[in-house]
């Protein structure tokens, strides 16, 4: 194959590749009802996962800088049982009932249809 004919099929490709159609269906459209539903469901679905994550990280990093504060980081435990923080106490319990939350699912409406 030529080189005049390996750019004019390049250039081809292209070209056709660029072409669109103005009436297509895309998922973000919105146009119907259920598409409205489904993306109003993403929506929250993906902010819900984005803050589990940001409080996921921001406890690894608190927990991180708390240990590298207190300059235990090679010390054995010597079998005595030490009282929690009652601010590591107080996240856990409400970390547990964030989650609990989440987990319940009540029921739901039926649509009509």
């Amino acid at each position: 194959m030529t080189r005049a004919r390996l750019i004019v099929l390049v250039a081809g490709s292209l070209l056709l590749g660029a072409c669109s159609y103005q009436t297509y269906q895309s998922t973000f459209g919105g146009a119907a009802v259920e598409n409205r539903q489904f993306n109003t469901l993403f929506a929250i679905f993906l902010g819900v996962c984005g803050l589990m994550y940001a409080l996921v990280i921001a406890f690894l990093v608190a927990a991180i800088l708390r240990r590298r504060r207190a300059g235990e980081a090679n010390v054995t435990e010597s079998g005595r049982h030490h009282q929690s923080d009652p601010l590591m106490r107080t996240g856990l319990i409400a970390w547990s009932a964030l989650i609990g939350v989440g987990l319940f699912r009540p029921r739901h409406r039926e649509f009509p249809g």
